[in-house]
């Protein structure tokens, strides 16, 4: 009998979780404090084995009149960090940190991980049944979290909607990120006791300062150990100005609650909605800014209780995880309601590169 593909490459369960297993203090304030931005980064195609820091999204230039769409067709990656990272997804964040921030000790980080991970174990303290896994490696004291994907591109066969088109036909790439396949933000903050540095993937921002975006002056660019160029180009951006861009049919609220969870996390302000009628008409955009509006602050407050399970569940992950022989595994939820580590078959094969264990040693 196959594999199925959520297990791929597991070994033997370790741990078995259940949410009834959590203990969730009611006392627990659900703030992100201490937000702060720490780097950005663009990623080239994989051929090209660079990304460029702090780099620049594409900046957002809606249509000013109704404007017909083609659908989404080809091929989409699905996991642009796997894809060009196989074997340590999480690498680009951390050649990004060591730009950015060469004095940062991540002994004063208990958890990195993709936005992505943190949405799904959210969806596990709400009881929702659909099944993923999160590749895991603890560093010291530091519990690191990749995206798994069973696919890391995506070929589109009949109709799956027009996002990735409308991005292209609402955004312009700034001249030195041409080539760029993804823009991700890399912020930290602390969530309960929860020490965070987590990555996302940006689609936009609002037109900043004029010559931000244009500033291509560079200094040397930085081979790794890994065989990847880092390439310096670009300026920091204000959080403030990310933006989210959602679409769906005509009559579709664009900015439900599964939205306004990925940019709660985020902390992205701004939302960008397009509506299409028929066979992708698209009237107006829609941008607004759902933070000053008060919806992110309404979401967490709705759903305090599920958050407050979440940083149960990260505490209970992270003590077990650091208190454990198997430095990297996985954590499989099937649908059937337990949280399962497995031990990886071969743990040598992947895992963070061994010149960026001296982040952990301080500056």
């Amino acid at each position: 009998m196959p594999t199925p593909p959520l297990l791929k490459g597991l070994g033997p369960v370790l741990e078995e979780f259940t949410l009834e297993s959590i203990q969730a203090d009611p006392s627990t304030s659900t703030l992100k404090k201490d937000f702060t931005a720490l780097t950005s980064y663009n990623l080239l195609p994989k051929k090209d084995k660079t990304i460029i820091v702090p780099g620049a999204p594409p900046v957002l230039r809606p249509p000013t009149a109704p404007l017909k769409i083609k659908p989404d067709s080809g091929r989409y990656l699905l996991d642009p960090s796997g894809h060009v990272f196989p074997k340590c997804p999480l690498e680009p964040l951390f050649r990004a940190l060591l730009i950015s921030c060469p004095r940062l000790n991540m002994r004063d980080v208990d958890l990195v991980t993709d936005r992505r991970n943190l949405r799904l174990l959210l969806g596990f303290a709400g009881r929702k049944k659909a099944p993923f896994r999160i590749d895991i490696e603890t560093v010291e004291s530091t519990v690191l979290l990749s995206t798994w994907t069973p696919n890391k591109v995506s070929f589109v066969n009949g109709f799956q909607g027009f996002g990735h088109e409308f991005e292209k036909a609402a955004t312009v790439k700034p001249d030195f990120t041409r080539g760029s396949i993804a823009y991700h933000g890399v912020v930290r903050y602390t969530l309960g006791p929860m020490r965070i540095i987590m990555r996302f993937e940006a689609d936009a921002c609002t037109q900043p300062p004029s010559g931000l975006l244009s500033n291509t002056r560079a200094r040397p660019p930085t081979r790794t150990p890994t065989e990847f160029t880092v390439l310096n180009k670009g300026k920091p951006l204000s959080p403030s100005r990310i933006v989210e861009i959602k679409t769906g049919p005509a009559g579709k609220q664009l900015d439900s609650g599964t939205t306004l969870s990925q940019m709660w996390f985020s902390d992205t302000g701004i939302l960008c909605t397009g509506n299409y009628k028929g066979q992708g008409i698209f009237p107006l955009p829609s941008v607004t800014n759902v933070k000053r509006r008060g919806k992110l602050r309404r979401w967490e407050e709705a759903n305090t209780d599920q958050i407050r399970l979440l940083i149960g569940l990260l505490e209970t992950l992270v003590r077990h995880l650091r208190d454990s022989p198997h430095k990297k595994v996985a954590v499989i939820h099937d649908g059937s309601g337990f949280l399962k580590l497995h031990a990886l078959k071969n743990p040598d094969n992947k895992g963070i590169p061994s010149d960026l264990l001296s982040m952990w040693r301080g500056p």
